[in-house]
């Protein structure tokens, strides 16, 4: 890093990228993936970039699953250090509720009242629906084109 002149990176050794591995293994056992997650994002905070702190930024792993879960993990995380989240910029898409609807109201404050930021790769999204139809959108790819998409319909 220091050869490019990078002081320093959010950093993220993701399964999946976005998580959904581990929201796929809650569908079976939500418990033993909650403890898959909790496990993780201690390896990756503790281990990974604390190999290296304040130059690996941590980037925890969502339990898009269970909203009052993911919460709690904001906040244990928080706790650690750790102020970023990776995040869908579509969790309908992933079979969870539009980032529109109620139910990320709770996570919303939480990251607020923490200071936790959301990163999202919008390159990854690879069919944008409406959030309500399920319907896609003809000639949308991704949803960086326009973000607005999900609130037509």
């Amino acid at each position: 890093m220091s050869a490019n002149g990078v002081l320093a990176a959010v950093n993220s050794v993701i399964p999946a990228l976005r998580g959904q591995l581990f929201s796929e293994a809650a569908q079976r056992d939500p418990d033993c993936a909650r403890a898959i997650v909790q496990a993780y994002n201690d390896w990756h905070i503790d281990a990974w970039c604390g190999a290296a702190p304040g130059r690996l930024i941590p980037m925890a792993v969502p339990m898009f699953w269970d909203v009052d879960a993911l919460v709690a993990e904001a906040r244990r995380v928080a706790a650690k250090g750790c102020h970023a989240f990776t995040f869908s910029a579509n969790p309908y898409d992933l079979g969870f509720p539009s980032l529109h609807s109620d139910y990320w109201d709770p996570f919303w404050a939480v990251c607020q009242e923490l200071g936790i930021v959301l990163c999202m790769h919008l390159r990854i999204q690879f069919e944008v629906r409406y959030h309500r139809t399920g319907r896609a959108i003809p000639g949308r790819d991704h949803a960086s084109r326009d973000p607005a998409v999900h609130l037509r319909g």
